[in-house]
């Protein structure tokens, strides 16, 4: 590469110049695809609304538009979900940086993993019997603490004697 390519004030500017360009056609790129699902979830709604349609024929109103337009039924029942819980894009928190990825998370939170249920005592019970002469011999050996590996966990016993 040339040299003074590289020391050009002009190129600098060129990069800044062509970096906005980019940034703001998939800015729009991004938020035109987010338009079109939202409008097209607004647009169902308005139908499906009207006299319990939804209940009647919901299913297939959605496989007739996906299999017309080839979009899947989950796109389509995203659509609508995001037209009801947003009516106007003005209460997207996202603001620029919306993609519709970001709002497909956004309608559907990740679910709190439930923490394991605690062994019951009669578990912990067998499992120190079975193991109580490893237990015995690591303790009395001067060592602070044992790791009793099971299934699905594992019991540290500490000893702060």
């Amino acid at each position: 590469m040339d040299q003074n390519l590289l020391k050009n004030e002009w190129i600098d500017e060129l990069l800044v110049e062509v970096s906005e360009i980019f940034t703001e056609g998939i800015f729009g790129a991004n938020m035109g695809l987010v338009e079109t699902y939202h409008t097209i979830g607004c647009r169902i709604v308005k139908d499906i609304d009207v006299d319990d349609r939804e209940k009647m024929y919901g299913q297939q109103i959605m496989q007739r538009i996906g299999k017309s337009l080839h979009i899947g039924k989950t796109t389509l029942y995203t659509c609508v979900k995001f037209a009801r819980e947003y009516p106007t894009l003005d209460l997207l928190p996202l603001g620029k940086n919306i993609t519709w990825t970001k709002v497909i998370k956004l309608l559907n939170p990740p679910k709190e993993q439930a923490l394991p249920a605690l062994p019951d005592k009669a578990y912990l019970k067998d499992v120190i019997e079975r193991n109580l002469d490893f237990l015995i011999d690591n303790l009395t050996q001067g060592k602070k603490g044992v790791s009793l590996y099971l299934p699905y966990e594992y019991i540290d016993i500490n000893m702060n004697l």
